[in-house]
């Protein structure tokens, strides 16, 4: 138990500029559309495109004295493309609504549901565990892997990362989902898979792409990867991300002592820590002008 309290207390310590400096951005309450992309069996990132859903937001209702916003989606099909380029209210149809509360948790209601549905919580913590409601697939229980932050329009967003079963989720403040997002309640069917396109404020493009696809194979920008390898380590590793950028990579041990401080311009780059001792360390990645910034548990074993 100490150990891992001592792991927390680290980790929040390298990260503290990136995590506790941030500004919490709510969910918007009017004015956001969202875009999902599905896709159907194929090679990952480029696979076969089979469905587009657009979801916007327009007015509110109450529910036991609550304000939620309302949420409508231009719903896509399997084998076809949507024939609305964008979110269209005047087309669209009622999806459900949503609330967030002043604990940063976010409730969504289905039309068919008297209760709420959780769908965030964006206090959550690493280590923390979250229930899924996947209908008809049942509650899910997942542990948060992995806090960072991911930069969008100048400002740190928080993120909350879930790995299980060789899948994975994540969150976005402010945006959701960086997968499904509206549509989180559906099964994982093996061979089918969402991505978060486009996501708008009063039209103005935030995250994502927002290059809809426009044929039944085009290929679909994906989120900024960085990649660590080997982990656990020996001697040498190397890192390699998808964006070319100055980045400051830091390494502290368990008593929050910076070891390494590490600058490198370019998309890889490959280190030693032969000379450190056999352990867990911290290691934070920055990037200068891009969207990356992640802070990764390093294990060091020796040959």
């Amino acid at each position: 138990m100490k150990k891992q309290l001592l792991l927390l207390a680290t980790i929040l310590y390298c990260t503290l500029q990136h995590l506790f400096a941030q500004t919490y951005y709510p969910f918007k309450t009017d004015s956001a559309t969202w875009t999902v992309v599905e896709y159907g069996a194929g090679t990952f990132p480029y696979p076969p495109q089979t469905g587009t859903w657009h979801f916007g937001l327009s007015g509110d209702t109450v529910f036991n004295s609550l304000t939620y916003s309302k949420i409508y989606a231009n719903l896509g099909s399997l084998g076809s493309i949507n024939p609305e380029g964008n979110f269209n209210r005047q087309t669209a149809n009622y999806y459900g609504a949503f609330r967030e509360d002043a604990t940063k948790k976010v409730w969504f209601r289905k039309p068919s549901l008297s209760t709420d549905i959780l769908y965030y919580d964006f206090a959550l913590n690493l280590g923390d565990t979250f229930c899924f409601n996947y209908q008809p697939c049942g509650v899910l229980c997942h542990p948060v892997s992995l806090i960072d932050s991911i930069l969008i329009n100048g400002n740190y967003r928080k993120r909350i990362h879930f790995d299980y079963n060789g899948q994975s989720e994540i969150w976005i403040q402010g945006i959701g989902s960086a997968f499904d997002n509206w549509i989180g309640d559906w099964c994982f069917t093996g061979n089918i898979s969402w991505t978060l396109n486009c996501y708008k404020e009063k039209n103005i493009p935030i995250y994502g792409s927002c290059n809809y696809p426009t044929g039944l194979i085009e290929s679909e920008a994906q989120d900024p990867v960085l990649v660590f390898s080997p982990n656990p380590v020996n001697n040498s590793f190397t890192i390699q991300t998808s964006v070319l950028d100055d980045y400051n990579i830091t390494i502290c041990n368990l008593t929050g002592h910076q070891i390494r401080n590490i600058k490198f311009v370019g998309n890889s780059y490959k280190g030693s820590v032969y000379d450190l001792k056999a352990g867990v360390y911290i290691l934070t990645i920055v990037g200068k002008t891009n969207s990356i910034s992640k802070t990764i548990k390093v294990i060091k074993q020796d040959e």
